[in-house]
C-alpha cells in the first residue's frame, strides 16, 4: 500500500480510463497526469520502533538524556508551538557531515535524524514533556514520527494518526495536537528543503556553551559536523524576532520566514502565490494591495495594506484560530502574541505601495 503522505506529488484527484487503468492528477509541475506502476526497486525497511527508548536517540528518556554524538542546536527565529519550549538535536551517521547548499541550507546524509522535544509549563510553574518528534532521512526521503510521552514520563510511544489531548499551559487548559506523518510533511516539503531550522540564517549566532560563548556555525564546523564555505561573519543571519533594538522589518520578516515560508514560498504547495521568505524583496512577496484569491468578510481587504493591519489578510489570518482561516493551519490553537505584535507594527510602519 502507498499512502498519500509517502509521495512528494501534490495529488489533486484520481480517475480511471475505459480499461480500468488508474491515473493520478497532480500539481507537482503544472498540471500532470500520472499512471501507477509497481516499483521493482522497493526496499524493505526495518519497522519503526514503537518506543522512543528503542530508537537509540536517548540513553535516558525520562531524564531527557540524549545519546552520545547527538548534537544540540538552536535557531534564531524558532517556529511557534503554542507556548511550548523546544530542544532540538541532530544525529548524523558516524563520520558524516552536513553539506552546504547554495540556497543557504544544508544537505544531510542518509541515516540522519533530527530530534525535537516539546515541554509545556503550567500556571503553577511545573513543566511537563509532552512529546518528541523525529525526522529520519532514509533512502533519500525524510519521514516524520511523533512519540507521545507516557503518563509517568518514563518513555514515549509512537502515535498512530493524529491525537488531541487537553493539557495545562501557562494560560490554563489548552488542546495539544500530536501530529501524524502526513501532517508533518505538509510543512517539511521539498520546496522548503524539508528541514526548516537548519540554515545559516537560523544558526549563525553566538550561544552560551557553558565555559565559553561561541558562534554556533563555527562550533559545528570545528566539531566536524558541517563544512562552511566562508567564515560565519561573511554568511547571512536572521535578526532575532525578540531583539527590540533591531529593525522592526528585519524582526517581522524573520518571524514570517520561520512560521510561514515553509508553505508560502515560490513554487510552494498551497493555493496562494505569496512568498514570505525573508530573502526576497518586498515587491517579490506579492502582497502589497493585492486582492485575496479567496473570499473574505471585508470586501476592501487586501493581502497587505500598508499602515492598516486590520484590512491586511496576512495579519487577520495569523490572529485567527478559526478552521480554514487561521495561519498556520496545523497544530496551533493559541496565537503567538509576539509574532502578532511584530507583524502589526511592521505593517503600520510600511509606506504606501509604489
Amino acid at each position: 500500500m502507498v499512502l498519500l503522505a509517502d509521495t512528494e506529488h501534490r495529488i489533486s484527484s484520481f480517475g480511471q480510463d475505459a480499461d480500468g487503468e488508474l491515473y493520478v492528477i497532480t500539481f507537482s509541475a503544472g498540471l500532470s497526469l500520472l499512471s501507477l506502476r509497481r516499483r521493482d526497486d522497493a526496499v524493505e525497511h526495518e519497522p519503526v520502533p514503537t518506543l522512543l527508548s528503542q530508537t537509540g536517540c536517548f540513553t535516558d528518556v525520562a531524564a531527557g538524556q540524549v545519546a552520545p554524538g547527538v548534537i544540540p542546536y538552536t535557531p534564531i527565529a524558532p517556529f511557534w508551538s503554542d507556548g511550548a519550549e523546544k530542544s532540538r538535536y541532530i544525529a548524523l551517521p558516524a563520520g558524516a557531515r552536513m553539506t552546504w547548499r547554495a540556497d543557504d541550507g544544508f544537505d544531510f546524509p542518509d541515516g540522519s535524524v533530527l530530534i525535537k522535544t516539546f515541554d509545556l509549563t503550567d500556571e503553577s510553574g511545573e513543566t511537563r514533556r509532552l512529546e518528541v518528534r523525529l525526522l529520519h532521512k532514509d533512502d533519500g526521503r525524510w519521514n516524520g514520527y511523533t512519540y507521545k510521552m507516557l503518563p509517568d514520563g518514563s518513555d514515549a510511544r509512537l502515535t498512530n494518526g493524529r491525537v488531541d489531548e487537553v493539557v495545562q499551559g501557562t494560560r490554563g487548559a489548552q488542546t495539544w495536537h500530536y501530529l501524524d506523518r502526513g501532517q508533518c510533511q505538509k510543512c517539511h516539503t521539498p520546496e522548503a528543503n524539508f528541514i526548516l531550522g537548519t540554515t545559516s540564517r537560523q544558526l549563525n549566532w553566538t550561544l552560551d556553551y557553558g565555559a565559553v560563548r561561541y558562534n554556533q556555525l563555527q562550533a559545528l564546523d570545528e566539531a566536524g559536523y558541517l563544512d562552511l564555505p566562508e567564515p560565519p561573519e561573511a554568511l547571512p543571519r536572521f535578526v532575532a524576532p525578540g531583539d527590540r533594538d533591531a529593525d522592526i522589518a528585519d524582526r517581522a520578516r524573520a518571524w514570517l520566514d520561520s512560521n510561514c515560508a515553509s508553505c508560502h514560498i515560490d513554487g510552494g504547495r498551497v493555493d496562494a502565490e505569496i512568498d514570505l521568505r525573508a530573502t526576497v524583496d518586498f515587491a517579490a512577496m506579492r502582497l502589497c494591495n493585492i486582492e485575496p484569491r479567496h473570499a473574505v468578510d471585508d470586501a476592501d481587504a487586501r493581502l497587505l495594506v500598508p499602515g492598516d493591519p486590520q484590512r491586511s489578510v496576512l495579519y487577520t489570518r495569523l490572529i485567527s484560530r478559526e478552521d480554514d482561516v487561521q495561519m498556520p493551519p496545523l497544530g496551533s490553537d493559541i496565537v503567538d502574541t509576539q509574532g502578532r505584535d511584530l507583524v502589526r507594527v511592521w505593517i503600520q510602519s510600511l509606506p504606501p505601495c509604489p
